[in-house]
Formats: C-alpha cells, structure tokens, sequence
C-alpha cells in the first residue's frame, strides 16, 4: 500500500484540519481504494494497523487505538493461515472497519472544532471584560473612597453607576470592532485553560507592547466611532459628450455608495452620544464638552491622575498657617491639566477642600476668572457654591 499515513501530507476543508472523508475515500489516492488493491492478508493487517497507529496515535487516543486494534485481531487474526488465495472477504470487512474510523475522526473532528469555536467566543467575552477593566481603573482612581450618598447626585465621572453604563457603551459600541485587529492576542488567550484566561490577559496586557497597543487600539475605535464624517463633494454629472470625470474623482455610483456608509457611520455616532448624555437620576450628565475628555479615558494610564489626586490631596494636608497654598498650587499646576483631579479631591475629602478653611477657594484664588474658565471647567461648572 503506498497511501500516505503522513497526516501533514492529508488535504484540509475550511470546518476541519483534515478532509477525512477525501483521506479514506478518494479514489486517487483514498486509504480504502488502496487497501483493497493488497494482494495478502498480511499486507492487509499490516496496512490497518499502520493506519489505526496513524489515526490515534496521540496519548489520549489510546482507548480507540485498542477498541480499533481489537477489532482488526477479531477480523483478521494473526495466526491466520495463507491457504486461501481469495481475501475478498476480509477487504470487504476491513472496509467497514476503516469507514467505522473514518466516522469516528470525524466526530473526533467535530468535537475540537466545536470546541475551539466555544474556547474563541470565551477568549472574546473575556476580552470584552479586560477591555472594560482598563477603562474602570480610571474611574476607581477618581472615584475611590467617595461616599456616593455624600453627594446627590455626583458629577457622572465620580458617579459609579455612569462608569457603568459608559462601559456597557463601549461594550457594545467599540470593543466589538477591536476582536479584529486583536485577533492575535484573542487567539493567544483562547489556547490557555478556560480558568486561567482572564488572568492570562491581564498580565499580557501588563508587557510593555501589549498594553499600550490595545490602549492605541480603543482610541483608535472611540475617534472612528465618535467623529463626524462630512460628506464628498458629488461628482459632475455626465455630459452631452461622455464623462467629465476628472482623474481621481469619485464617479457617480461610488460617490452614492460612499455617502451611505458615512450617514450610517454618522447615525451610529449620533445614536452613541444620545446614549451617552441621557438624563438620570443617578448622575448629573456629561454634556458635549465633555467629548474630549471621555475619549480620553481610553488612553490615559490611571497611575498619572492618581499621582495629581495624591499630590494635592498631601498639599492640602501639609499646609498651615504659615504656608502659601495658593501658590504651591498654582506652581503645580503649571503645565498640568488638574481640574479632574481637584475635583476628585473635592468629593473624596470634602473635610480637606470643602470645610473650615475653604481650601478649594483658597487654591484658587491666584487664578483669574479667564484662567479658571480655560483650566477648570468642571470644578467650575460642579463646585461653583464653593468658590
């Protein structure tokens, strides 16, 4: 028999690595055809069990590689004498126990293939979840150690139940398109034990490359989302004498196409804000100022705006009589975007900035009116009763 037992050599489809029913039927170069082109017994019980041995040769395949063998002794016993030239019939039973094989890679196949596709949709919702955690690790910088019945209701960035459904927003708005350009590192997580594949991300999104390429990767989704497209100039018309297309230029049909992908585009925009803003009970909205600073999220690592949050909160604390607060700040301050940060501190230690004192008046007393406009919109627009 000279049918290939080198599974490398074996054609694939597209459901399954290898076409087991073209490995055992094709006429070509089938196992069975072949099989039943052996002129003896022995080259038939050799040829069998060089293919069981090939079949289920991995070590949890022992148990079919027995059931198979045993069959083939059952069939075809090697003690069996070579009187009888005519071995058709033990063709004709050895091809029913190849077709038997044949059956059982095949659900063998199947088996790993429905498992590889759970083990994907697994890694994916995992993803999904570590996608979200690098945008909560912001926002547990900025809310820790609030009492959310303080104040009623917070500023949506301090309010637990907006990182909520700002997150969901993502889930369903943005991380959806990273699975693509991600596929790698989905693919790398899907391989590992269902148990350990949120703990395998999380420390693959801790390499130096990993983590900011993924933090590239939802900026980039949050500004194809979130940016409104204008629409390409329409294409001159036809003339009386054929085209007026100029080199370059969009013709008609493809300038008509293009102008529906971009309304859907700026729909699904729209329809994102409006979710993003929606009034609740919960929170005070973020309003369409706060566009920028959102998207910024996604990209800012927390360990900076938690270095602004302790390095205020220390100077408030440290400060006395004696100290000019106001321009340590202001000195701080310069070349630095605090105005979340103090507004954090301000709902985080309310002793420190909102009692006795009015320390949050005090630091910015230095500012000017057109300072504070430019640089502390959002301690503006929330503390403005205590400035």
């Amino acid at each position: 028999m000279s049918a290939s037992t080198n599974t490398q050599l074996w054609p694939t489809t597209g459901d399954s690595p290898i076409d087991w029913e073209h490995v055992f039927e094709s006429q070509d170069q089938g196992l069975i055809p072949l099989i039943n082109k052996t002129k003896t017994r022995n080259g038939l019980r050799k040829s069998v069990r060089t293919i069981i041995h090939s079949m289920f040769q991995r070590k949890n395949d022992d148990k079919n590689r027995r059931k198979f063998e045993a069959r083939l002794e059952e069939l075809l016993p090697n003690g069996d004498a070579q009187s009888d030239p005519n071995i058709e019939n033990e063709k004709r039973l050895l091809t029913e126990l190849l077709r038997e094989i044949k059956e059982e890679c095949q659900r063998m196949a199947a088996e790993a293939a429905a498992a590889r596709i759970d083990a994907d949709e697994h890694a994916s919702r995992v993803f999904a979840e570590v996608c979200s955690d690098v945008v909560q690790t912001y926002f547990d910088a900025l809310q820790g150690g609030i009492d959310p019945d303080l104040v009623t209701p917070l500023p949506f960035i301090l309010s637990p139940t907006f990182a909520e459904h700002f997150k969901d927003a993502l889930r369903r708005y943005i991380i959806p398109g990273l699975t693509t350009r991600c596929r790698g590192m989905i693919f790398r997580t899907g391989h590992q034990p269902a148990a350990r594949r949120r703990e395998f991300l999380e420390n693959l999104l801790q390499d130096r490359k990993e983590g900011p390429a993924l933090r590239d990767f939802l900026g980039d989704g949050w500004r194809t989302l979130t940016s409104h497209q204008q629409l390409p100039p329409k294409p001159d018309e036809k003339g009386l004498f054929g085209n007026n297309q100029e080199p370059g230029q969009l013709s008609l049909e493809e300038w008509q196409a293009e102008v529906v992908e971009i309304e859907k585009a700026n729909a699904l925009s729209e329809k994102f804000w409006s979710e993003i803003f929606q009034p609740s009970e919960a929170y005070l909205p973020p309003t369409d100022d706060d566009r920028d600073m959102l998207g910024s999220l996604l990209a800012k690592l927390p360990v900076r705006i938690t270095k602004k949050i302790t390095a205020i909160r220390q100077m408030v604390e440290q400060a006395d009589e004696n100290s000019s607060i106001g321009r340590t700040f202001d000195s701080y301050r310069q070349h630095r975007d605090v105005d979340l940060a103090l507004l954090s501190v301000a709902h985080q230690r309310p002793d420190l900035l909102l009692g006795e004192g009015d320390m949050l008046k005090v630091l910015l007393k230095g500012c000017q009116d057109q300072v504070r406009q430019v640089s502390f919109p959002l301690v503006l627009r929330y503390m403005s009763d205590h400035l």
